[in-house]
């Protein structure tokens, strides 16, 4: 299974990037959206696993920028913020496909990559 992972957090990068490693994953790493957008570009990701609140560029305008690359990738945000304060779709009608609260809860990150591998 091949994740992009996109968070501005490096700590929250660098803790998913080595559990889904270890659960056997290929991870690639973006603190930044436009890199992450250069990759989906050239690359296709089974899921891509972004945050919600990032400067700049929220995870559902990245979505929404890369959804004409993405059909058939799972979608999920990693948020600080309860996940009541979002509705599940981006501006552009992408459905986001789970909603992760942080801190996450690593054994339900674990179960939800081995659902859709």
């Amino acid at each position: 299974m091949k994740i992009l992972i996109l968070d501005d957090d490096e700590l929250s990068v660098e803790m998913m990037e080595t559990l889904l490693e270890l659960n056997g994953s290929e991870v690639h790493t973006f603190t930044n959206p436009a890199a992450a957008i250069d990759s989906i570009k050239t690359t296709e990701y089974d899921l891509i696993l972004t945050d919600f609140m990032m400067p700049g560029m929220n995870g559902a305008a990245f979505i929404d920028t890369i959804k004409d690359y993405i059909s058939k990738s799972r979608v999920a945000f990693t948020t600080a913020y309860m996940k009541d304060l979002f509705g599940g779709n981006t501006e552009s009608g992408r459905k986001i496909d789970r909603i992760f609260v942080k801190p996450i809860n690593v054994d339900e990150l674990i179960e939800y990559v081995n659902s859709i591998k």
